[in-house]
């Protein structure tokens, strides 16, 4: 049974609608474009263009400035010396003859093992023959009571607490090894006290310089602080603060930023 024209109407609107659709969604070439291949032709003439050179990559050193080579020992500070003098020729194998009065020179450093100088105290008593009373060690052995409780020097702890900013469990690390002892970190912690109070003189008499200067200059920046000493309970954050002047340095940790620690510190409060 052969379509109506009603039916051939509809399906002519909606073909037409169809070819619409297709129109509006192509993508539309300018007027230099004819086809598609047009289109990759003009992508692979791009593509093909000659890329610009990377600049040479620039030395290490400073502008201006030619490398430097690695300073050598002089040869008195070596501990060996080799000498390597060939006998013939590799090429025509000749007996070779002569000195060379300046060898190439080629160094190798080598750290040696290292290991703890451990000093040991020992502590007697003795017996009174009339009292029958034991008796400490004598007067002039006291101070070696005192450093009974020092298992290690303080003195490279606080080089590494310090100048090094390692923390206690990174200092009994390396303690442990390069040196094969074995310490706490609340005996790295002693220490480190002992330490700040053998150089506390020292420490307020370049404080007392930096404030009798007439010109100091101060910051501060965020330095964590803990409570392993038990003197920030709150762990309020610390600052490290600094003055300079010409001569002398100070630095110094404290639990405030504020105008009142600043005046404190420069001397003006």
């Amino acid at each position: 049974m052969p379509p109506s024209e009603s039916v051939k109407a509809v399906v002519t609107v909606l073909n037409e609608r169809k070819r619409l659709y297709r129109g509006a969604t192509q993508p539309k070439f300018p007027e230099f474009i004819s086809s598609p291949q047009s289109v990759m032709g003009s992508v692979r003439q791009i593509s093909q263009r000659p890329r610009r050179r990377k600049s040479p990559r620039k030395s290490p050193c400073r502008s201006g400035s030619s490398p430097k080579a690695r300073q050598l020992y002089p040869i008195e500070s070596c501990s060996e010396v080799h000498y390597h003098v060939p006998e013939s020729c590799q090429h025509c194998g000749e007996q070779l003859k002569g000195k060379d009065e300046q060898p190439y020179r080629h160094q190798i450093i080598e750290i040696p093992p290292l290991s703890a100088y451990v000093i040991e105290h020992q502590l007697h008593q003795e017996r009174v023959r009339v009292l029958w009373q034991k008796d400490a060690c004598p007067t002039s052995s006291r101070g070696a009571i005192d450093r009974v409780g020092r298992p290690i020097s303080g003195s490279g702890r606080g080089l590494l607490s310090g100048e090094h900013h390692q923390s206690h469990r990174m200092v009994k690390s390396l303690l442990a090894t390069l040196f094969g002892v074995e310490l706490s970190r609340g005996s790295i912690n002693r220490l480190r006290h002992q330490v700040r109070d053998a150089i506390a003189v020292p420490v307020e008499q370049a404080h007392q310089y930096v404030q009798a200067q007439r010109f100091v200059h101060s910051d501060e920046t965020g330095f964590s602080q803990g409570n392993g000493d038990g003197l920030n309970p709150t762990r309020t954050k610390g600052w490290l603060w600094v003055l300079v002047t010409p001569l002398v340095k100070v630095f110094s940790v404290v639990l405030s930023r504020n105008r009142a620690t600043a005046k404190t510190l420069i001397g003006e409060a």
